[in-house]
């Protein structure tokens, strides 16, 4: 019986022994599992930001390559756009004419006249009005009160010169002696180079009036395209005031300002006043702008002297 018990404790003994050692195991696999899918995991996030940094060059150099392979058309389209921004910031607001060839008293013969005050009108490059200018002589036409002191000028000067494409023209001008207000004493023909044209009339009093300016009357135009852009004493009038001179701008729109502008042509509508061109430009519309006139000063009087 002893003998029974003996081996009977010995069997637990050795049954406790294994089951000890099991729990012992288990627990060591787990961390060693845990341990296994944490550096898993670590080396799925840095695989996942390798992967994005790839992408993001992927996309770098796709994006390059789509630039380098655009069509030459759109590089061109580009390359034209910015040229054409940098014509125009470049480009002057108005270009002259030269009418040199078509006047028919050159500035340097009116600038020595004793009998006129055309010393006195600006002469050469000038800017008024805000309209760029080359004033190098006088163009004039028929009218009836020249004719009659036998002054006869031509009825028309056809085919001048411009070969541009414009938004407007801007003639510089005067009359020589006066008309009824609306009376029409000028027509601008521009010719197209498809061999049409487009025509303007410019009348006195709304468009233009005498040079020599009036000391009782309005000497402004009606029309608001046309301005008073320079008056100024003349050096030959002794009285005081002395008798004041002045210029007009009458800008003339193109209707078609796609289509090239070969030549114009000025002809007179034979009125009592003779139409008398000092220069034509061509430019953007809207660019004629009068100077302000500076305000007076204020005198300001000593509190000792009130």
């Amino acid at each position: 019986m002893r003998l029974f018990l003996g081996l009977v404790l010995l069997v637990l003994l050795f049954v406790n022994g294994c089951g000890s050692n099991r729990s012992s195991a288990t627990p060591a696999g787990n961390v060693k599992t845990q341990s296994s899918e944490a550096t898993s995991d670590e080396t799925n996030v840095v695989i996942t930001r390798t992967s994005t940094a790839d992408e993001v060059a992927s996309n770098s150099d796709s994006e390059t390559k789509e630039i380098e392979t655009q069509p030459e058309s759109a590089k061109e389209v580009v390359a034209a756009t910015t040229q054409s921004d940098a014509d125009v910031a470049a480009a002057p607001k108005a270009q002259p004419i030269d009418l040199t060839r078509y006047y028919h008293i050159p500035a340097e013969v009116l600038s020595q006249s004793d009998r006129f005050p055309w010393r006195d009108v600006p002469l050469g490059k000038k800017t008024l009005g805000n309209v760029p200018l080359e004033i190098g002589g006088h163009l004039t036409l028929w009218g009836a009160a020249n004719a009659r002191r036998g002054a006869n000028y031509q009825e028309a000067v056809t085919g001048i010169e411009v070969d541009r494409r414009l938004e407007s023209l801007y003639v510089c001008h005067v009359a020589f002696f006066p008309s009824d207000d609306g009376t029409p004493m000028l027509k601008v023909v521009l010719q197209y180079d498809d061999g049409t044209s487009a025509e303007h009339e410019v009348c006195y009093g709304t468009d233009v009036r005498d040079w020599y300016a009036s000391k009782s009357g309005t000497n402004e135009t009606t029309e608001p395209r046309s301005k008073r852009v320079w008056h100024g004493p003349s050096s030959l009038d002794k009285s005081n005031p002395p008798q004041e001179l002045q210029f007009f701008m009458t800008e003339l729109k193109n209707p078609d300002p796609q289509r090239l502008v070969k030549t114009i042509d000025l002809i007179s509508l034979k009125s009592q006043s003779a139409p008398c061109i000092m220069a034509i430009s061509t430019g953007p519309a809207g660019q004629i702008k009068l100077d302000a006139q500076p305000m007076p000063e204020k005198k300001v009087i000593p509190a000792a002297a009130q």
